[in-house]
């Protein structure tokens, strides 16, 4: 069973509605980004630091979850270019001649 995945950045239209954003919000993506560098340092030495405490419980969500992570692995992305791939694969088909190319062609076009 192929599932096809269409990019949204290829979707354009007026007619989905964009949720306002409340003043927290607004307010907790903007701490995000200020502090992005410092976010992903500590939650890199968390993880180094608890990296053996995980194993057991993401062992066991894999079990559990092998159907739903093996289907997920194996959807079919219809991509840009006019290419398609597996998201295991995104980013060795953006990295490919044909990939590349087609985009070149594309700039130069538009």
């Amino acid at each position: 069973m192929e599932i096809y995945i269409i990019i949204m950045s290829e979707i354009v239209s007026n007619d989905i509605a964009v949720p306002e954003l409340s003043a927290k919000q607004v307010y907790q993506r903007q701490y995000a980004i200020k502090n992005k560098e410092q976010r992903s340092a500590y939650k890199a030495k968390y993880d180094a630091e608890h990296r053996e405490e995980r194993k057991p419980s993401d062992r066991r969500y894999y079990q559990a979850n092998i159907d739903k992570i093996t289907e997920w692995k194996s959807t079919k992305v219809a991509c840009s270019c006019g290419g398609k791939y597996t998201l295991t694969h995104k980013a060795r088909h953006e990295r490919s001649d044909i990939h590349i190319r087609s985009l070149e062609i594309h700039e130069i076009i538009n």
